[in-house]
């Protein structure tokens, strides 16, 4: 209800408080919304239009939301400003609300990002269980469903809790949520056991369980779930015949070909429509009684027969006069099997099946054409086209509980199809006598017949033998009424008819044994009224011998009568007949003349009796009539131990009856008889056949049995035969029966005894007690002896004597009864039946005699005794021991059994070590944990008294002492490694809760004994100190990873038990003077670490000054605090790298409070504490810059550079063995990414700490892949080496592998004089100048990269950086190898220094710019490489052009802004970027830049010419140079620069640039010079196709040397016209011997001038070159155009015939040819140092 509110909202009522459930996230857009996420809980106080105003009930915020959003639930008042409001929830929608946002968080932010594969199950099950929390919420469902569908959403919270490595959540067998303080810590991890065991068990996604889930999945234990109903709905039905019609449904097993089910029976009426059932939709039926071997029949159908009602043929027309005939129609079947394994689902989601009919072509096949279907034998059947649907659903229990649970499918009365048989259990009150009747078939054509066949129809009634008609006594089918004459089906034109029919005799027990049942079979015909005989059988229900018929098939004796007898048939007539066909026939003569027989004339009928009051069992009966003949009463006994069980447990309690009506009235004469037959029948229960029937006999002692005086009877026959038993000397089976029946013997006893109390007002207490004495007497006699052959009776006497403990308690006293107990359990003999005395010990201490105080008192002693011993016989025994403990220990956490501190003392004594050593030992997991549980378990149990006598009870303080260390090193071991699973939250932290109570009760006497005796132990102290660090450390305490509702519910629980222990470390160190505390500084400075990084701000305020007091006390003791600086960096690195510990806040909080300490000390400060604190500040901000990068390979950049700063830190601070971890792994990192050469810088830094050595390495080799292992620092050394080479050739930086090459090669040569080694190390050198010489190496390029903006990382922010590109990695390869390692960045587009706003812009900026390196200036290297790419090495300079328009435009006013970066480091390095160190700009005017650019674009002409010219594979690159300077000059290139600088006006205006302006000159000449070389090695390899290009860029290059060059340009036209032959190269050098003609005997050196540039170094003339050069020679005549080539005009010009006499030396001279190469050196030294007569002279020699 609402109340009218303002504004149009209204006041929601608060007599009920409204509650809603948040069904779908609602994110706020305005200030009065209220957002909500799926699974809170809102309290509704107004609604308006669609919308709620409510409160949230986590945070207690207040607005409106979508009304659609929220499910309405009513719940108790609430006041939202109590703790307790969410208390008032549902526990299963409290749950919810923590569970199901922290599931909403994971799955959005985890698993769905990361499209993990659990993601769909995740889904699935979050799909279900909202499902399961809105059909609780409409409260619509039974009792038995909400819990079984709870149990269901039970599984499915913690199966995602598990997958998502939630906590797992502690639940009692109800599944309910429990308070862990509640319980006992056994309780707990049975818990947490038995939830993990489920979780396993099952995938949740991958069963889909209904909400209508039913016992099924439970049964085992209670026997009325062994109890099976199949629920039967017919939905339409297609297969109407013409008129009216029966359909007839009945279950069938093929392998037994039978029905096993009555026949339930729906008629229709001539129109189609049901009659009596109320409807169409109201058509259904439950097969009931249905056992669990019915669930398992393997081949069990629905069928379904269809009977026509009406005349014989179905054309004929159906008239009053005449009769109707049931006839044969059609038949369906449809295969059950696994249906009745499924689970109940709502009427209206069941599913439909179907089944088509057929027609029998033939009626005779009628009675088995189900079968046929079955077998697809449908060759002779017609399909009618029409079907049969139906639903068919299980259930399982008793079927009155049936009906309570589900209501709605029992509003009206539904029909009930029992089972042809006993069910699989009978309960006690459950009567039942029904008579089964099958007609099989007949027999009915006479030898002599000559007549056609009959249409026979068979009558049958019951008949008194008086002759009276029992009326309404046949059952023809379930939901019909009872017929006094039930009449088959008309078989037409056959005189052996097979019916196949089955009706139920409903007959009383009074007039049972008088009646018979009588069959008349008659001929209907077609075209009559009447018949002329008919035929008659007739069977009697009970047999001569007086019990009922047996269950058979009889064949029936088939009498013809007259038609007259039929109206005054006496049963006088023909009883005395024969009537089964195993009878001796009487002739006809000796028969009234109104009856005939005939030897062929038979009919077959089956019949099957379930009756509880009549017995088919001539022994049973004669038992059960024992008053009648009492003489017999011995017989009949043992008679009864020979029936068979079935036939027993059918008439239990009429059995139990009769033998204790014998056994107290005969107990003299046959009491030890009856008592071995109540043996026999409680050894029949105890099988597993008939366990079914136990609770029967439950049933029948709490409620039937009245035996007032029979106890002194059982005493009397129990102790006789426990005395028979001891005296004998043989293994007797009926002894072993009779102490296997104890329970059930005793139940009798005492439940005779208490009903004896209620009558009887005087009893003898005395002496009843006395006679029980007597019979634990007999079983202390029994399991003395210690004899072999007893040993299986004393096993069976142990097993069941637990058995009794319920009853026994309910006539003797629990002290009296333990102190029984304890003697038997003395009485065994020791190493014997150990399995039945840890068996016996289990039951004692689940009973309920274990929650007597005065029983533990007396039992505890002797089982703890026993306990130890056992333990030490094997695994399997102790592992059953600690069970016992288990259930032990849970007893005593109780709050009503009284007090428990003297067992928890005895305990104590007895075991706590034991199981502390369990603990310590680390064996099978599943028993530590177990172990560790008890240990936990007993350490709860004790309080401060309990801790001071045990430690009391020890010889001395000093094993007292070792005792404690020894007990805190268990805990530690513990709590560092726990043996529960991470997802046992609540028990871990649980058990922590109790280990810290129990330090701190240990540690009391050991500050008492410091104190006040000054004893003080370093191990004992330490322990304890580490114990309380670790306590706070466990990984369960850290409740911020949990969400808050958790947070708070664990911290309201238990406080926060990290601040408890770190308080306790605080109180214990300052106990301890300067000292002591020295004992433990610096070992102690980790642990104490690794408590301050936790993250709690008050444990770090309360531990981080101790870090303060460690470096005082050292400071004060040596002088220095070395020691604390060294542990405390080692220390930190573990911590926060490996161990993931620590925050930025941590920072803070370290700096500061360290700070404040050290200024508060003045010694500190004086020792540079405060330095100290900065480093320590530094190292942690590093460390956690490092750890916070993501992981992947886009971060590499960052991870790299934050491992740098580390190594330059520990660099710095001389931390030699965290220098080299660093080390490696960047290295690795290098390695991931294909960074060889960066990868060897890094290795390098090692191996040159490394010592040319054989001494052994300090500490362990780091891991590194493919690194051989190492003893001594030589041997690593030499290993790192070879490794770096190898990293240095794949990198293609060989110029760094030869010197480390030389430095082996030296220390094989001269220090080890490992010669075989040298051999491939100077190969090695030889491979890599080869690969110097002769490999094109790909040009790296270098880029400027500044990093900006806020998002930036810290330790490169503000930063720029040159970064060495990789190969072939352009600006655009480069941009987005960038953009791949900072996603979130932006590109800034200008190249201009950023402004300072863009260091605190929100986000991230990266500037970028290309640079050139300022290459070490070595002419020489460059000389000798000339036509080689020589890439950029050991480069810390770099340089950066920006055009710059000043004064106006044109080119001459370009001016150019070059800004020079300088870094510390060169590239390659251990980075491929290095940081900017210092950098400075100048401007370059135009001029400069125009002579810088000639100059380079020259030496690039050269280059390529050179390069071209020792490998004709470099022709394009030649092409694309001499094109692109030959068409831009001829377009006007050139003519830039000329019309810019080249002037008078520029002179004038620029007279200090004089010179530069004549070098510019100089330089375009010399651009002509060498376009002129370069083409004419172009003409000499260029092939056909390139021709056309050449001779365009000939004429291009003429143009431009007839302009700038014309003094050369005739020169070039002689040149050109000359045409070099293309054979011989233009750099081959010849040193020819001409003959001698009087000239001067030296060499001629011919060298091209191209050749002339490939050398850095000079050396004279080869060897054995001393011949003269004749005057115009060839090496003349080369000489003098490699002259002419350089720009000498005045060189002679050879003449004609000089160069045909040339060619002709050449040709003869080949074999006195020299190295070229070495030549070329000689001339191109004189080029170096611009000696221009150096040709000339050479020409000369």
């Amino acid at each position: 209800m609402t109340e009218s509110g303002g504004d149009g909202w209204r006041v929601v009522s608060t007599q009920n408080c409204v509650l809603g459930s948040v069904i779908h996230d609602f994110n706020a857009t305005s200030l009065s919304h209220l957002s909500l996420q799926l699974g809170d809980s809102v309290h509704i106080l107004e609604e308006c239009g669609g919308w709620y105003r409510g409160t949230l009930l986590k945070n207690r915020l207040t607005g409106i939301f979508p009304a659609s959003f929220i499910h309405l639930r009513t719940a108790a008042p609430l006041s939202l400003g109590t703790k307790d409001a969410p208390h008032s929830l549902d526990p299963f929608d409290q749950e919810l609300s923590i569970v199901l946002p922290q599931w909403r968080h994971l799955l959005l932010h985890k698993y769905y990002v990361e499209r993990h594969e659990h993601f769909g199950k995740l889904h699935e099950a979050v799909m279900e269980v909202l499902s399961i929390r809105k059909q609780l919420q409409t409260r619509s469902l039974s009792l038995d469903e909400q819990r079984k569908i709870r149990h269901r959403a039970a599984y499915l919270v913690d199966w995602g809790n598990k997958t998502m490595s939630l906590p797992l959540t502690p639940r009692n067998d109800a599944k309910e949520v429990i308070d862990e303080r509640s319980v006992s810590l056994v309780d707990l991890y049975r818990m947490h056991q038995q939830a993990a065991q489920e979780v396993v068990k099952g995938d949740a996604a991958g069963r889909k369980v209904s909400v209508m889930t039913t016992s099924a999945n439970r049964r085992g234990t209670d026997v009325t779930e062994k109890l099976h109903h199949l629920y039967f709905r017919l939905c339409n039905f297609e297969g109407l015949a013409q008129g009216e019609c029966e359909l007839h449904v009945s279950l069938y097993d093929v392998r037994d070909d039978m029905f096993f089910s009555e026949r339930y029976v729906v008629k229709y009426d001539k129109n189609g429509e049901p009659t009596g059932y109320g409807g169409a939709d109201n058509i259904r039926c439950i097969f009931s009684d249905l056992s669990t071997f019915d669930l398992q029949r393997k081949e069990a159908y629905l069928v379904f027969h269809v009977i026509r009602i009406g005349d014989m043929m179905v054309d004929h027309k159906v008239s009053k006069e005449v009769n109707l005939y049931r006839r044969p129609y059609a038949c369906a079947v449809f295969p059950i099997e696994g249906m009745l394994h499924k689970q109940l689902v709502p009427q209206s989601e069941a599913e439909v099946h179907t089944s088509e009919l057929f027609q029998c072509s033939s009626e005779h096949d009628f009675y088995n054409m189900h079968l046929s279907l079955i077998k697809k034998q449908t060759g002779s059947f017609k399909s009618l086209l029409s079907r049969v649907h139906f639903s068919v659903q299980p259930f399982h229990g008793l079927l009155s509980t049936v009906r309570e649970v589900y209501p709605y499918l029992f509003q009206k009365s539904i029909p009930v199809c029992r089972k042809l048989g006993f069910p699989e259990v009978m309960m006690p009150g459950d009567t039942r006598n029904d008579i089964y009747v099958s007609l099989v078939s007949g027999d009915f054509k006479l030898k002599d017949n000559k007549t056609a066949e009959k249409n026979m129809e068979c009558q049958v009634s019951v008949i008194l033998s008086d002759g009276t008609l029992l009326t309404d006594c046949i059952s023809p089918g379930t939901s019909l009424d009872n017929v006094s004459v039930y009449k088959s089906l008309v078989v037409r034109h056959t005189n052996t008819p097979q019916w196949g029919e089955t009706i139920k005799l409903d007959i009383s027990l009074e007039k049972f044994h008088s009646a018979h049942v009588r069959f008349c079979a008659f001929h209907r015909s077609t075209n009559k009224k009447g018949f002329n005989s008919f035929m008659l059988a007739f069977m009697p229900l009970i047999h001569a011998k007086g019990m009922a018929l047996a269950d058979d098939e009889y064949s029936l004796i088939v009498y013809k009568c007259d038609a007259s007898l039929l109206g005054n048939l006496d049963p006088s007539h023909y009883l005395h007949l024969p009537w089964n066909g195993s009878d001796e026939l009487i002739p006809s003569s000796a028969l009234p003349r109104t009856m005939a027989s005939s030897k062929i004339l038979r009919m077959k009928a089956r019949t099957v009796i379930c009756s509880t009051k009549l017995t088919q069992n001539y022994d049973l009966m004669m038992f059960l009539k024992w008053r009648q003949c009492p003489d017999l009463l011995r017989e009949s006994l043992q008679g009864l131990m020979a029936i068979s069980g079935y036939e027993v447990v059918k008439f239990l309690q009429d059995t139990l009856d009769a033998l204790f009506a014998i056994l107290s009235e005969h107990s003299e004469q046959c009491g030890q008889l009856v008592f071995q037959c109540l043996v026999y029948i409680i050894k029949l229960l105890n099988e597993t056949k008939f366990e079914n029937f136990r609770s029967v006999l439950d049933s029948y002692i709490e409620n039937h049995f009245s035996g007032v005086e029979l106890y002194l009877n059982l005493i009397h026959e129990l102790r006789q035969s426990l005395h028979s038993a001891h005296e004998s000397t043989a293994v007797d089976q009926r002894y072993i029966r009779t102490v296997q029946s104890l329970q059930y013997i005793f139940r009798f006893i005492v439940t005779s005894r208490l009903l004896h109390a209620r009558t009887e007002k005087q009893q003898d207490d005395a002496s009843f007690r006395n006679d029980l004495i007597g019979v634990f007497d007999s079983f202390v006699a029994i399991l003395e002896q210690d004899k072999s052959n007893n040993t299986a009776l004393q096993a069976a006497l142990l097993q069941s004597f637990p058995t009794i403990f319920q009853e026994v308690l309910q006539v003797l006293q629990p002290a009296d009864f333990s102190r029984v107990i304890q003697r038997i359990l003395d009485c065994v003999p020791s190493n014997r039946l150990n399995n039945q005395k840890l068996h016996c010990i289990s039951r004692i201490v689940s009973n309920d005699l274990w929650h007597h105080e005065s029983a533990r008192t007396i039992l505890l002693p002797t089982i703890t005794h026993q306990l130890k011993s056992l333990m030490q016989q094997g695994e399997l025994e102790a592992a059953k021991c600690l069970d016992i403990h288990g259930d032990i220990l849970r007893v005593l956490k109780r709050n009503d059994v009284g007090a428990v501190s003297g067992n928890v003392t005895v305990l104590a004594k007895s075991f706590l070590l034991t199981f502390m050593r369990y603990v310590g030992q680390r064996g099978k997991l599943t028993q530590t944990a177990t172990a560790a549980t008890l240990f936990s378990s007993l350490l709860d149990l004790m309080n401060e008294s309990h801790y001071r006598q045990f430690l009391d009870d020890f010889e001395g303080w000093e094993k007292a002492e070792e005792f404690l260390t020894e007990c805190f090193g268990s805990f530690c071991k513990f709590l560092t490694k726990s043996p529960f699973a991470e997802d046992w939250t609540s028990m871990q932290v649980a058990v922590t809760s109790v280990f810290l109570r129990a330090a701190k009760s240990l540690s009391a006497p050991m500050q008492e004994q410091l104190h006040q005796h000054g004893k003080f132990s370093v191990e004992l102290w330490r322990s304890l100190l580490t114990l309380y660090c670790d306590l706070a450390c466990v990984p369960a305490l850290q409740f911020e990873t949990l969400s808050t509702a958790q947070h708070n519910n664990y911290l309201t629980k238990y406080g926060d038990i990290r601040v408890e222990a770190s308080k306790e470390v605080v109180s214990l160190w300052q106990q301890l003077g300067m000292t002591r505390k020295m004992s433990f500084v610096p070992s102690l400075c980790g642990t104490f670490l690794k408590i301050s990084l936790l993250k709690q701000c008050e444990v770090r305020k309360l531990v981080i000054p101790l870090f303060v007091d460690m470096i005082s006390c050292e400071l004060a003791t040596t002088g220095d605090f070395q020691q604390m600086v060294s542990e405390l960096v080692d220390k930190l690195d573990d911590l926060v790298s490996v161990q993931e510990m620590g925050d930025n806040e941590y920072k803070e909080h370290m700096h500061t409070i360290m700070e404040e300490c050290c200024q508060r000390n003045p010694a500190l400060r004086a020792a540079d504490g405060m330095e100290f604190v900065d480093y320590s500040t530094t190292l942690l901000e590093r460390l956690l810059d490092l750890r916070n990068i993501p992981d992947g390979d886009e971060h590499i950049i960052q991870r790299m550079q934050a491992i740098v700063n580390l190594m330059q830190y520990y660099k710095q601070m001389q931390r030699e063995a965290m220098y080299i971890r660093y080390i490696y792994r960047l290295a690795k990192l290098h390695l991931k990414v294909h960074n060889y050469a960066e990868a060897a810088f890094t290795l390098l830094r090692h191996a040159k700490i490394l010592k040319w050595e054989d001494v052994p390495l300090v500490g362990e080799q780091c891991d590194f892949p493919d690194l051989p292992a190492a003893k001594t620092e030589l041997e690593l050394k030499i290993h790192l080496y070879k490794m770096i080479i190898d990293y240095f050739d794949k990198a293609k930086v060989y110029e760094e592998a030869i010197p480390l090459c030389k430095e082996l090669a030296e220390q094989y040569e001269l220090v080890t004089f490992q010669y075989r080694d040298l051999i491939p190390i100077y190969r090695r050198i030889a491979d890599l100048f080869s690969k110097i010489v002769d490999e094109v190496r790909p040009i790296n390029e270098f880029f400027r990269v500044g990093f900006y903006g806020t998002k930036a990382p810290s330790f490169m922010k503000g930063k720029q950086y040159i970064f060495r590109g990789r190969e072939f990695q352009h600006v655009s390869d480069f941009t987005h190898y960038l953009l791949e390692s900072f996603p979130s960045a932006s590109i800034l587009k200008f190249n201009t220094e950023p402004d300072a706003e863009y260091e605190y812009k929100e986000g991230m900026f990266i500037q970028l710019a290309k640079v050139e390196p300022n290459s070490p200036s070595n002419e020489l290297l460059q000389a000798a490489m000339a036509g080689s790419q020589l890439p950029a090495f050991n480069v810390d300079s770099f340089t950066l052009n920006r055009p710059v328009q000043k004064g106006g435009k044109g080119f001459s006013n370009m001016w150019i802004e070059r800004t020079v970066y300088t870094t510390d480091m060169t590239l390659p390095s251990i980075l491929h970027w290095v940081p900017v160190n210092h950098r400075h700009t100048v401007e370059i005017s135009p001029l400069s830049n125009a002579v810088e650019s000639m100059v380079m674009k020259n030496r690039e002409i050269r280059e390529r010419t050179t390069g071209a010219e020792n490998n004709s594979e470099q022709l394009n690159p030649l092409s694309m140079i001499l094109n692109g300077v030959i068409d831009a000059a001829v377009m006007g290139g050139l003519a830039v620069y000329e019309e810019a600088f080249l002037t008078k006006e520029y002179l004038a205006g620029h007279p200090d640039e004089e010179k530069s302006v004549e070098r510019l000159k100089e330089l375009i000449k010399e651009q002509v010079s060498v376009l002129g070389d370069g083409l004419t090695v172009h003409a000499r390899i260029a092939p056909p196709d390139v021709r056309p290009l050449h001779d365009k860029m000939e004429s291009g290059y003429a143009d431009m040397q007839q302009k700038y060059c014309p003094e050369s340009a005739a020169v070039r036209a002689r040149a050109v016209t000359m045409s070099f032959s293309p054979s011989p190269s233009l750099t081959s050098l010849d040193v020819t011997k001409p003959a001698t003609n009087g000239t001067d005997n030296s060499s001629s050196l011919v060298v091209s001038p191209s050749s002339a540039r490939r050398s850095t170094f000079s050396v004279g003339a080869p060897p054995g070159v001393g011949s003269k050069a004749k005057k115009g020679s060839a090496g003349t005549g080369l000489a003098m155009m490699s002259l002419m080539m350089m720009g000498h005009s005045d060189v002679p010009k050879p003449v004609a015939g000089e160069k045909s006499t040339a060619k002709a030396k050449s040709k003869t001279s080949t074999s006195d040819r020299v190295n070229t190469k070495l030549l070329s050196i000689i001339l191109n030294v004189g080029l170096i140092l611009n000696l221009k007569f150096a040709a000339n002279e050479l020409m000369i020699l």
